[in-house]
């Protein structure tokens, strides 16, 4: 894993669930078993409280970033967001 960012995603019975989004290893392609999923799972679960294990691993090819270089979370919020109808998500 090159990088990971977590966010919150809107959740009707906890406020929010837990969401990484990960960047495979330089020369690991999205599609390719690069990335082991289910042993960064159990590593998450072996290190962290269970109400910080993400629910979701997202394998992305970039984070996006501020033009500082820091993660914009607020733009992983927003692939996250529910439509706005139902009257729950983020600005």
């Amino acid at each position: 894993m090159a990088e990971a960012a977590v966010v919150g995603r809107p959740d009707p019975i906890r406020d929010e669930a837990v969401v990484a989004f990960v960047v495979p290893a330089a020369g690991g392609a999205i599609d390719t078993p690069t990335l082991d999923v289910a042993a960064l799972d159990a590593h998450c679960r072996a290190q962290l409280a269970r109400f910080k294990v993400p629910e979701e691993y997202l394998v992305v090819e970039a984070l996006p970033k501020t033009s500082i270089g820091k993660i914009e979370k607020k733009a992983l919020r927003q692939r996250l967001a529910p439509d706005k109808a139902d009257g729950v998500g983020y600005d």
